[in-house]
């Protein structure tokens, strides 16, 4: 009987306990998650009903709060693009798994900017360049480029 009480104690112990931070989102939304680590620009998470580990992109992450000691830890500052001239604040995104969490609001697609006596690798620079210029005049922090075998390229644009 003494065993059957400790292990209810323990059980009700955990689960109340489990919720242990908060993300809170760019956009407003806030969860109570079980925080597992941060690597990268990732953040791992399960939420209070599953072991099932999700993952977020640190970009949507304004801070993560400890609800057991109260500390709050800045993970990202919004980035606000206001003009076409604050092209160099667009974060080009590697991988896929980085825009978890994000909206996407818009894609596009081009051409690699060739031009006669440059390289592939400055080629690509102008493209970069040329994406974020045009992610910069319609306000999108993010982009994501995908490149295709033909030359050609599709970029998608993401918000918070």
């Amino acid at each position: 009987m003494k065993n059957i009480f400790l292990a209810t104690f323990l059980f009700f112990g955990i689960v109340a306990s489990a919720q242990t931070h908060q993300l809170v989102l760019h956009n407003g939304i806030v969860q109570n998650v079980n925080f597992i680590k941060q690597n990268d620009s990732l953040l791992f998470y399960s939420d209070f009903d599953s072991q099932e580990q999700k993952l977020i992109s640190a970009h949507a992450v304004a801070y993560l709060k400890n609800l057991k000691t109260e500390e709050q830890i800045d993970i990202t500052s919004k980035t606000v693009i206001n003009d076409k001239k604050e092209y160099l604040k667009v974060t080009l995104v590697d991988h896929v798994d980085q825009v978890q969490g994000l909206k996407e609001v818009d894609s596009f697609n081009g051409y690699l900017n060739k031009a006669k006596g440059i390289s592939k690798w400055e080629q690509y620079e102008n493209t970069e360049r040329a994406v974020r210029y045009r992610a910069a005049a319609k306000g999108y922090p993010f982009v994501f480029i995908i490149k295709n075998a033909n030359g050609s390229f599709k970029a998608i644009a993401y918000n918070y």
